[in-house]
């Protein structure tokens, strides 16, 4: 499993983290001498940055533009791979993760339940959320896989309109 962090003081730190130690992985393992099938890289939707417009749908070659500098970090490492020659390249892009041991997603669980309804402006919101295991399940996959060329792209989950995960929580 490749190093990657999720939050960091700076846009350096993500980068060098992210991007740099990603690529020097890459590298070293497509000159290394040994036959490499695949090499596996989990980005993050965060790499594409939110949609503009809700009625269109993510899809692998929906242009990005990150808004945060993890995102921008997770990029920049898509980025580095691509410009790789050789390297049979899987890029998963899972939406925001959950499970055991998360705290941010758990926070935002344990507030709908309890009744607050967390709204950033006045625009309809879509989350989308994947659990730590079914993104397990879809990284092994994806190494299963026979695939035709280099450079493929997967996205994690389908989005959810707010509203409707905010109306299943309180039921629930």
């Amino acid at each position: 499993m490749l190093p990657s962090i999720t939050k960091a003081k700076t846009k350096a730190e993500y980068n060098k983290i992210n991007a740099e130690f990603t690529e020097y992985l890459a590298v070293a393992a497509i000159t290394a001498s040994i036959r490499l099938e695949k090499f596996v890289f989990v980005s993050s939707l965060a790499a594409l940055g939110p949609l503009v417009d809700l009625s269109k749908e993510i899809k692998e070659d929906t242009p990005a533009h990150p808004v945060t500098n993890y995102g921008t970090s997770k990029l920049l490492a898509e980025k580095y791979l691509s410009e790789i020659p050789g390297l049979p390249l899987i890029t998963i892009r899972p939406t925001a993760v959950y499970g055991p041991r998360e705290k941010d997603i758990f926070i935002l669980f344990k507030s709908i339940s309890r009744g607050l309804e967390p709204h950033i402006g006045s625009f309809k919101q879509q989350l989308s959320f994947i659990y730590v295991k079914d993104l397990a399940d879809v990284i092994v996959n994806s190494l299963l896989l026979r695939l035709m060329e280099s450079n493929t792209i997967f996205r994690t989950a389908m989005f959810t309109i707010v509203m409707r995960l905010l109306n299943w929580l309180k039921r629930h």
